[in-house]
């Protein structure tokens, strides 16, 4: 299964601001994902970030890097600017904790200024050898199933296949916890990153409670909520909410606090019974 959407928010009664559009993960008929797309080049202008970011990235780690993948609307030409992110995940050779990393949070904020149509950067480090053996499943999915290698070695063939269900779960795992009122009490982060953070949470595990029902995946904003709207009617508002702050933040902390406890508990619980913690 595989395929565009294009729906009519206003009839789903969400903010006139959400463009209906996204697009179907590929399922083949023994309910496994079909591997990325083949490469194709990033579209303007969002090459230009991608390239000076990939440079950036090159030249402070050196041999460390191994490769460096891009995901989401950007390799799939439908970024749209200032809405869209970039989407990285990085596998560093060795231990990524022994690298000093004090340089990134510099290079993100220059290149967010000097291209403001991004709209952030959420970039993943990983190691490479976890990723390889197992034990990152997560990472390990977005690489095979969700990304384009942009520098150093691909290694997409030589991960496993994933199956729709349990081996598709990401925003599912340690979503309590990162839905709790405190989880970014320590973290530098502001209001708006906050609410984008946590609105896509919640966004996405909506899309997982259902997945298995409708036989379909995705991890576009608009088609999970769509996904989720036909099982869970009574819960659409709530979800309505969190869509709109993840892609235009909330009114204020009080606004941010309701939206979250109106529907995360639920969901929470709602996960919990369908997909248990073993």
């Amino acid at each position: 299964m595989s395929g565009s959407i294009k729906g009519h928010s206003d009839q789903l009664g969400l903010d006139p601001r959400i463009l209906p559009i996204g697009e179907l993960m590929r399922i083949d008929d023994d309910g496994y994902f079909v591997d990325g797309r083949p490469a194709q080049p990033i579209s303007p202008p969002w090459d230009e970030v991608v390239d000076e970011f990939v440079r950036g990235y090159q030249d402070q780690l050196g041999e460390r890097l191994h490769s460096l993948y891009i995901r989401g609307s950007l390799i799939r030409g439908t970024a749209i600017e200032g809405v869209s992110d970039l989407d990285a995940i990085l596998l560093v050779n060795g231990d990524a904790t022994t690298i000093d990393w004090s340089w990134r949070k510099a290079l993100h904020l220059s290149l967010c200024k000097k291209y403001p149509f991004v709209n952030g950067l959420d970039v993943g480090v990983n190691n490479l050898d976890r990723i390889l053996s197992g034990q990152n499943k997560v990472r390990a999915f977005l690489i095979k199933i969700m990304s384009q290698c942009v520098a150093g070695e691909d290694v997409r063939d030589q991960l496993p296949r994933v199956k729709l269900g349990q081996d598709a779960l990401i925003a599912r795992w340690d979503f309590t916890e990162r839905t709790q009122p405190n989880y970014f009490m320590d973290k530098d982060v502001d209001l708006s990153e906050k609410t984008s953070l946590i609105g896509k949470q919640i966004v996405r595990a909506g899309m997982e409670l259902v997945m298995e029902e409708e036989r379909a995946y995705s991890r576009d904003l608009f088609v999970c909520y769509e996904m989720f709207a036909k099982h869970f009617p009574h819960k659409t508002s709530a979800m309505a909410r969190a869509l709109t702050q993840a892609l235009f933040s909330a009114e204020s902390e009080a606004d941010f606090a309701e939206m979250r406890d109106d529907i995360s508990p639920w969901l929470a619980d709602e996960l919990d019974k369908k997909y248990p913690v073993l």
